[in-house]
């Protein structure tokens, strides 16, 4: 039987400058889908587990842009990470209204069962 693989996903704000007092700035883009990413084998070998920060640009239409990774604990887990994030789908930012294209960064977690 295959080992249970939990992906956490966590959005953490992005930050923005105020555009002018009382007044709030875009809202950070949230993620809508999300599919789990496949443990590494040869991190899954050796029952490794942590967790990967990626930042990512998405556009106004939801769609990841630009992927980095942020931290990378080793075995193959921020490969497969930035692999998943790519296929991440988003609430695009909003700014009066507007879709705009934002900064976010995703927290996704490999965990062995």
């Amino acid at each position: 039987m295959r080992r249970l693989l939990l992906i956490a996903v966590i959005v953490l704000a992005a930050s923005y400058s105020m555009q002018a007092a009382g007044q709030a700035g875009p809202a950070a883009p949230e993620v809508t889908y999300a599919p789990a990413a496949k443990m590494p084998d040869e991190a899954r070998a050796v029952k490794f587990q942590g967790d990967v920060d990626v930042r990512c640009l998405v556009d106004a239409n939801g769609k990841v842009q630009l992927a980095t990774i942020l931290n990378d604990p080793g075995m193959g887990l921020g490969k497969a990470a930035l692999k998943q994030v790519k296929k991440y789908r988003f609430k695009p930012a909003m700014n009066n209204g507007q879709a705009v294209a934002a900064w976010v960064t995703v927290r996704v977690g490999f965990t062995i069962y």
